[in-house]
């Protein structure tokens, strides 16, 4: 498995900025089994994404923003070395995001408190099979840092967000499903109370997410997190460290996760590059 990212991002004005990004997955081989454990077929696949945002500052506090994507998606399915079929398909989404930053001060000390809001991939759904339409992972993420001024060299961040997938519960006695059969609004508003098993149910929908960052003179940062997924929706739980470290216009970011389940995240590392212009 590959995952790649690229975005460009300028400011127009003071109150003005664009943005353009690209990612890349390549998926790896996946076997497809029954439900009897029974071999059906090989699926190779890859997904590619270009991205293009407008951001506008509404206040000195609040700011939003808005991003089309263009989703194009291959996959391979191989059920033997003769008997192949391959499907190539091409959509387009929107996000759309609300950001809001305020301060107050503790001891005399300054505390930058931001609050975000983001619903992304709301799109008319993909179909890999005819006649059998899939819908996009739209989700719902909503997340609050807290940035502690400790003194004019050290700065302790702590953040905090939950996200929720806005497509319907899959049922356990039809594994196939949801089959997209409902508008996008209309799933994504269906979303919120459509499990077999009430409001128990949905709430171990929510995937959660805490991390902290220390921060020496904006140069050096420490960084330790944990993901948390909900045994029956998906199971993904890990926790993740890493290391940034800025020199002028350059910043180099690297990560990696330790799972505590059978994750498939589990040992991943992560590098990323950041470099500025003027």
């Amino acid at each position: 498995m590959w995952f790649s990212y690229f975005s460009v991002a300028k400011k127009l004005n003071e109150k003005q900025a664009i943005a353009i990004s690209a990612r890349y997955f390549e998926k790896g081989d996946i076997e497809l089994v029954s439900q009897q454990g029974n071999f059906q077929n090989k699926s190779i696949g890859n997904d590619f994404t270009l991205d293009a945002t407008f951001a506008q500052k509404v206040s000195e506090k609040l700011s939003v923003a808005g991003t089309f994507r263009y989703i194009r998606s291959n996959q391979l399915f191989i059920n033997s070395l003769t008997n192949y079929s391959n499907s190539t398909q091409q959509v387009g989404a929107v996000d759309v995001s609300l950001f809001y930053k305020t301060g107050f001060t503790i001891n005399e000390k300054q505390v930058d408190w931001n609050i975000g809001v983001h619903v992304s991939n709301i799109g008319s759904p993909i179909s890999y099979v005819a006649n059998v339409k899939e819908y996009l992972p739209a989700n719902l993420a909503i997340g609050t840092a807290l940035t502690h001024h400790l003194n004019q060299n050290n700065l302790f961040t702590l953040a905090f967000d939950v996200n929720k997938l806005l497509v319907p519960t899959r049922n356990p006695a039809s594994p196939s499903s949801p089959i997209a059969q409902k508008t996008v609004l209309s799933s994504i508003f269906s979303s919120f109370s459509d499990a077999p098993n009430g409001f128990r149910e949905e709430m171990q929908e929510l995937i959660l997410a805490l991390g902290a960052e220390y921060s020496y003179k904006n140069t050096l940062k420490i960084r330790s997190g944990y993901f948390h997924e909900n045994e029956n929706k998906g199971y993904n739980q890990y926790f993740t460290f890493g290391l940034g470290v800025e020199h002028k216009a350059l910043a180099l970011n690297t990560s990696f996760i330790k799972a505590t389940t059978n994750s498939p995240n589990d040992e991943t590392f992560q590098i990323s590059l950041i470099c500025a212009f003027n």
